[in-house]
């Protein structure tokens, strides 16, 4: 699968505006096309692969050539786009190549956080330039075109006599579902492009600047009916788009980790990013996956200044063999340090909030937390009802003591604890939120810490 300068050049022009384009340093590199322009008035760097020249193997001067607009992108504090189709780093030199292109990788990886970084996986990837995308802040996948992979079946097969195909060693949709590395999946490379327009619209330059707000637009959709059986499933979709402006977002990683929901939108116009528990996956039950997704969901928004909002219907985390052997410790706590944030973290409980998932979601003062509104139909406690009835049959708990340690599944309790700042309707839901996102914003101009980089410890 081929990518012709001309098609690498009309990527670009699809990308940005109209006659931005600046290349630089046309004569050095030739496999890697770089230069300066704008994506809706703002200012981006951006480098494409160019599979004419050496099939795409990457030579030492085109990634000192990637290098060196990396830099430029750093001292101007501006995102960078690559556009991904490389097979590698170059054969013929060898050595001196994968030392150069090392640079490429310290630079993604101590750029993290600091400006964000586009992959826009437009063809084959493989070796070092798909460690690089890995490394980036967002990567973007076509269902037809995007393979990202650390080495070809034919050298799988040589090294260890594993017959393999393209697609299950670094497919689209593997990647989408499997191991979470697409951020966003879309079925053609005009979406593709559109979606990396949206983001680059959304956040802020670099991580020393605030997300631009929009103007307010009311929700379209009504709120929807709360079933009032736990066990029900809700969508939480429907919640979502009775809350943010205009009822759209942009859903990171739709493809995994699919019992939370997490996405972009704006609420009477201030940006937010959103963790919702899904309960038509697993209940909403946070899994490893969820919590892998969520953990890097959250330091990206608290990276770029993006107030948190979670919207909670969580049995809690998930119990089973299967998941303690994944490491459901491990991804939970890792969930549980990304929440530490410095940004705002506003809470709503939807419906039932149970277990040390409720604790981490709510997000209480407790915690540095900034606001946790409740539903009257919200159920707050240790563990559900049910659960808590048959944990005190088993235990034979008869004491007034311990009955009331099990018995926190209250609404009024967990208010009277201050774990909840008021109980609401919900539709007062979306304006107490923009009210408290008003007063909230003045919070980010606090000095802060220095930020730990998106990439996955």
């Amino acid at each position: 699968m081929s990518v012709s300068a001309p098609a690498v050049l009309q990527w670009i022009e699809s990308l940005v505006d109209q006659d931005s384009f600046l290349p630089l340093s046309l004569d050095y590199g030739p496999e890697v096309i770089t230069g300066l322009a704008s994506v809706n008035q703002r200012p981006i760097a951006l480098y494409a692969h160019n599979t004419d020249e050496n099939r795409g193997y990457i030579s030492s001067q085109a990634a000192i050539k990637i290098c060196q607009l990396m830099d430029k992108a750093c001292e101007l504090r501006i995102p960078i786009v690559a556009f991904m189709a490389s097979p590698g780093i170059s054969i013929e030199e060898g050595l001196a190549s994968g030392h150069e292109y090392t640079r490429v990788m310290s630079k993604n990886i101590s750029l993290s956080g600091i400006i964000p970084q586009f992959a826009v996986i437009v063809a084959p990837t493989l070796g070092a330039p798909a460690y690089s995308s890995a490394l980036m802040d967002f990567i973007f996948f076509n269902k037809n075109r995007s393979f990202l992979m650390v080495t070809s079946p034919t050298v799988v097969q040589h090294a260890i006599n594993e017959k393999v195909t393209m697609s299950e060693l670094g497919g689209a949709s593997m990647h989408a579902s499997v191991t979470g590395l697409a951020d966003f999946l879309e079925d053609t490379t005009a979406l593709q492009i559109q979606q990396v327009q949206k983001l680059i619209n959304f956040l802020p330059p670099n991580n020393q600047e605030h997300p631009a707000r929009s103007n307010p637009v009311p929700s379209t959709k009504p709120w929807p009916e709360i079933p009032n059986n736990p066990k029900q499933p809700l969508n939480i979709n429907t919640v979502i788009a009775s809350i943010v402006d205009n009822s759209e977002w942009i859903e990171y990683k739709k493809g995994y980790g699919r019992a939370m929901i997490c996405a972009f939108a704006y609420i009477e116009g201030y940006p937010v990013g959103i963790l919702a528990n899904q309960s038509t996956r697993l209940s909403g039950a946070i899994d490893c996956d969820v919590s892998q997704k969520s953990a890097r969901f959250i330091r990206i928004c608290d990276a770029y200044n993006i107030p948190i909002l979670t919207l909670i219907d969580v049995p809690g985390f998930m119990p089973g063999k299967r998941e303690e052997q994944k490491g459901l410790l491990r991804s939970g706590a890792r969930f549980c340090a990304a929440m530490q944030t410095t940004v705002p973290r506003l809470s709503v409980i939807i419906r039932k909030c149970y277990g040390a998932a409720a604790y981490l979601l709510m997000q209480t003062r407790a915690q540095g937390g900034d606001l946790v509104l409740a539903l009257e139909s919200a159920d707050i406690g240790v563990m559900g009802e049910a659960t808590t009835a048959k944990v005190k049959k088993i235990d034979q708990l008869t004491n007034d003591k311990n009955s009331d340690v099990l018995a926190m599944s209250s609404l009024k309790n967990a208010y009277d604890l201050g774990l909840i700042d008021e109980i609401v309707k919900p539709e007062q839901v979306r304006p107490r939120l923009g009210h408290h996102l008003t007063l909230l914003y003045k919070k980010q101009d606090i000095p802060r810490p220095q930020k730990n980089p998106i990439i996955d410890p």
